[in-house]
């Protein structure tokens, strides 16, 4: 029998415009600033078997992959602007459940609900996982829909196996995006709707409506088995058994990240208020987060704010190295930044019309003009150097060359454009990190059936790669650092973008030049404007300058780390000419994510310092910006 629906008083203004407006202007700005290609970390690994479409990292994301799949693979459209275009627009019409909460929530007028939504809209935070290839905005729009259509459900009381079962639905269909997000929007909705549930005495049978639901919903994972074991396409991890399987969808590769910051939450949560308050939104969140105090509505659904939030905190801030600048540790929050409109909507609804229009007014500006990049220096349009250097990389290399690497910003980028693009068949690409597994083995052979067969049972992965450079002379062997030269136990040489392995080395002419240059180029094509970009150009310079001084030419270490500094800077720091040092020194590293103009300053500093040379204070004299980001002096900061 089908319960009587209890509908509340309808809002003031129930006009839907506001949002539409807020989504179509924020589409629009995201599409135009969005990045032209693949970005670091995971945009080239989605990228990659999303074209292809294959299976990524655990635990999978295999809705995204299916559907972003299918339209990258239009024909006459660029796969890259398909996938990046994908993000903008989920990114952007996240503001129409955020709007459909606030009409719950309060009887804001319309103008002030159209420009609390593009204050947070226009969010750094936000606008970062609108212009990138990532998997967080599908995840957070369908997350604020399932919120908003539970909410729905809740006020109208709604007790019917078929509501429940559509709601169960849409969170296993999220849980193919990303489980975290469907565990947390799924838990808000269901500790929201136990009092009036339990009072009806259908709280058992609206659970297993749900549950069914969901199970229903997680069938895309059915896909899994259409990829197994396919060597044609870029699939993760060893599906044959169900052992496999399930260490799959664990996402048990994932796990150790998370131990090892057990005491360091408080701390990275710290960090993350702080880089707000950068950012100009801490007001934004701290306004949105009181404003889910105020209403009795929000107060009696506070779990559809709360769970999301401390779901998206205990995972994020839980990792052992944390920097919220990066997709993967923000993206989990962008769900809290779009519910904050509804407490700032709660906020702003207590004050007469007028001056609620002057207050959203004034925290869009704020979110616009404040901040470390105000909204007019936001753009990735011209952000190529990912591109640039994945292909440098591949072009610097002889005939027939086996390249090792292990960093993100090289790895993603370079199996995107070898498998998925066909750039450099030729070269055998190794990612360090998965030679580990067995499977990745397979997946290389099968790639490259003409590479000698070798023993994969030993220790460490470190002897599978030496064993597979022994194995095969005629090929000759790069790694991206000394530290993965020191992994293989071979010596090594410099070789202009990264370093030749034994023999080769009689062969190898090494252009300091070229690498200079490339780094120059990164400062023109998204070093100035994007700190990612900025970070990984420090980087590369302190890996080249790292290895140059294990090998002793101390003097070629500290023009690597000038290289990495904008031009206008990297020429006021002085570099002396041969000077040598013992080879196998070690040069103190500092753990820094990817790179930072100061640990650079510092790593040149104790280099002349440790050759008792005065030039060491020039070193640490200087701009202390740090990032990449333009300053108004037109340095790194």
């Amino acid at each position: 029998m089908t319960d009587p629906v209890q509908t509340p008083a309808a809002p003031v203004d129930d006009a839907a415009w506001p949002g539409r407006i807020a989504a179509l202007v924020l589409a629009v700005w995201y599409l135009a600033t969005a990045a032209p290609g693949v970005l670091w970390f995971d945009t080239g690994e989605i990228a990659l078997v999303s074209t292809q479409l294959g299976l990524g990292h655990p635990p999978g994301f295999v809705l995204y992959t299916l559907l972003a799949g299918c339209l990258a693979n239009v024909p006459g459209v660029d796969p890259l602007w398909v996938l990046n275009a994908v993000s903008g627009v989920c990114a952007a019409l996240c503001a129409l459940p955020a709007d459909g909460l606030i009409r719950r929530a309060t009887d804001l007028s319309p103008i002030a609900r159209c420009l609390t939504l593009l204050s947070i809209g226009t969010l750094s935070a936000l606008w970062d996982q609108g212009t990138r290839i990532e998997v967080y905005a599908p995840a957070t729009l369908m997350s604020l829909t399932l919120l908003a259509v539970g909410a729905k459900v809740i006020d109208e009381r709604r007790a019917t196996g078929r509501t429940w079962l559509g709601l169960g639905l849409l969170s296993g269909l999220l849980a193919c995006i990303n489980p975290v997000f469907a565990l947390a929007a799924a838990a808000a909705v269901g500790v929201s709707a136990v009092p009036y549930l339990w009072t009806r005495k259908r709280l058992f049978q609206a659970t297993t409506w749900a549950a069914l639901g969901g199970l229903i919903g997680l069938l895309p994972h059915l896909y899994i088995f259409f990829v197994r074991g396919r060597t044609d396409r870029f699939v993760w991890g060893d599906l044959s058994d169900g052992a496999g399987f399930w260490a799959y969808l664990s996402g048990r590769d994932y796990g150790h990240s998370r131990q090892e910051a057990g005491n360091a939450f408080v701390e990275n949560l710290g960090t993350w208020l702080a880089w707000m308050a950068l950012e100009g939104a801490l007001l934004l969140v701290v306004v949105g987060a009181v404003g889910w105090g105020l209403s009795r509505w929000t107060r009696r659904r506070l779990g559809l704010w709360l769970v999301p939030t401390v779901a998206g905190g205990l995972f994020t801030f839980s990792y052992g190295t944390y920097y919220p600048e990066v997709p993967d540790y923000n993206g989990y929050l962008a769900p809290t930044l779009w519910l904050c409109a509804v407490g700032i909507g709660g906020v702003l609804a207590r004050v007469p019309t007028r001056g609620a229009i002057s207050l959203a007014a004034a925290l869009l500006l704020l979110a616009t003009t404040t901040g470390q990049r105000p909204i007019w220096q936001r753009s990735r349009a011209a952000v190529s150097f990912p591109d640039t250097l994945a292909r440098a990389h591949l072009d610097a290399l002889p005939a027939d060359a086996i390249l090792i690497a292990e960093s993100d910003h090289l790895v993603f980028p370079i199996m995107y454009l070898q498998q998925a693009q066909g750039l450099r068949p030729d070269v055998v690409f190794i990612n360090a990190g998965f030679a580990a597994s067995s499977w990745y083995w397979h997946q290389l052979y099968a790639q490259h059936p003409e590479l000698p067969e070798i023993a994969l049972a030993a220790p460490n992965s470190g002897i599978r790669l030496r064993r597979l450079a022994l194995a095969a002379p005629n090929r000759p062997v790069y790694v991206e650092s000394i530290d993965l030269a020191g992994t293989l136990g071979i010596r090594p040489c410099p070789a202009t973008l990264s370093f030749a392995l034994g023999p080769h080395c009689r062969t190898i002419r090494d252009v300091p030049k070229v690498f200079a240059d490339l780094l120059a180029k990164g400062w023109q094509e998204g070093g100035h404007d994007d700190r990612i970009t900025a970070r990984v150009l420090y980087n590369l310079g302190y890996t080249r300058a790292r290895g140059l001084w294990a090998l002793g030419d101390v003097s070629a270490a500290l023009n690597a780390l000038r290289s990495t500094f904008p031009p206008a800077i990297g020429a006021g720091l002085p570099v002396p000419e041969n000077l040598a040092t013992r080879p196998g020194t070690s040069l103190p590293h500092v753990p820094v994510l990817l790179g930072s103009e100061a640990n650079n300053r510092a790593a040149g500093a104790w280099m002349l310092h440790h050759m008792k040379r005065s030039e060491a204070n020039a070193w640490l004299e200087a701009d202390k910006h740090e990032d990449g980001l333009r300053s108004a002096k037109g340095s790194a900061q």
